[in-house]
This record gives structure tokens, C-alpha cells and sequence, in this order.
């Protein structure tokens, strides 16, 4: 993913290992292997992040802001 409008995207393999960086290519969160399933594009820092349990966000650090529980998540 391409760093747009914010300093934080996701990196991540053909394993699903996800990562956290910033524009200095810092890694500011490591997920479990198997914890993420999808996320779409950091927003002000937020990003939505899809699990087991469903849709829910994320801050650049890696700590839920909302618990994962929706069917999506759409930031504008």
C-alpha cells in the first residue's frame, strides 16, 4: 500500500504476516501471523482492520480503537 494523505501504511506478505510502518520505514506494529485477514488505508492516523471477528480500527501503534465487530468499516 502507498503512503497517501497519512506517515503510517501496511506492509505485508504472501504469508499474511502484517506490519506497521512509517515514512522512515520503521516498523511501529508486528500482527500475529494470522491475526489480520485484511485493512484498508490509514485515515488521520486510524485505520480499519478485518479479523476472525469481523471489521474494526486500528491507531498506527497497533491498539484497537474499536474492537473488531462490523461487517466493514468505510472512514471518510
Amino acid at each position: 500500500m502507498a503512503f497517501l494523505l497519512d506517515d503510517y501504511t501496511w506492509c505485508w506478505n504472501d504469508k499474511k504476516e502484517y506490519a506497521i510502518v512509517d515514512r522512515n520505514g520503521q516498523v511501529q506494529y508486528r500482527a500475529a501471523t494470522g491475526q489480520i485477514q485484511d485493512v484498508k488505508s490509514f485515515r488521520n492516523g486510524l485505520t480499519p482492520v478485518k479479523t476472525k471477528t469481523g471489521w474494526g480500527i486500528m491507531n498506527h501503534q497497533g491498539q484497537w480503537i474499536v474492537e473488531p465487530q462490523y461487517k466493514d468499516i468505510t472512514m471518510v
